[in-house]
């Protein structure tokens, strides 16, 4: 480089990419098939692994969050009909919409979609 710094990378290259032994010095075409053969035969074992070591991570951060928040969250089951206030998201971001209304409503609840979200519509629909 022109400034005589040379970039760190916070990754374990080696590690990452290869999923075999590394090969000692340059490698023929055939070698080089033998050895992506044998990463391809490692991979779908080592995704799994993977796969199951971040599900268990994923689900513990879930559940110390649910622990260190239960004060604050809020199961809300709304029915068709029930009457909401929605809040006004972008009151909480910028600095010159304090006077803006922090609520939109009442809005009423037409349905729950399967991922938990509600559908609203004002009173006059």
């Amino acid at each position: 480089m022109v400034t005589g710094a040379h970039p760190i990378i916070p990754l374990n290259l080696a590690e990452a990419t290869w999923l075999v032994e590394l090969p000692k010095g340059p490698l023929t075409t055939e070698e080089l098939i033998v050895y992506h053969a044998w990463a391809l035969a490692k991979h779908y074992q080592h995704v799994e692994e993977m796969r199951e070591h971040v599900g268990k991570d994923k689900l513990q951060w879930a559940l110390k969050f649910a622990e260190k928040h239960k004060h604050s969250i809020k199961d809300y089951n709304f029915k068709p009909l029930d009457l909401v206030l929605v809040k006004n998201m972008i009151t909480e971001s910028s600095f010159s919409a304090k006077m803006l209304p922090q609520f939109h409503g009442p809005m009423v609840v037409i349905a729950k979609t399967k991922g938990g979200n509600y559908i609203v519509a004002e009173l006059d629909g």
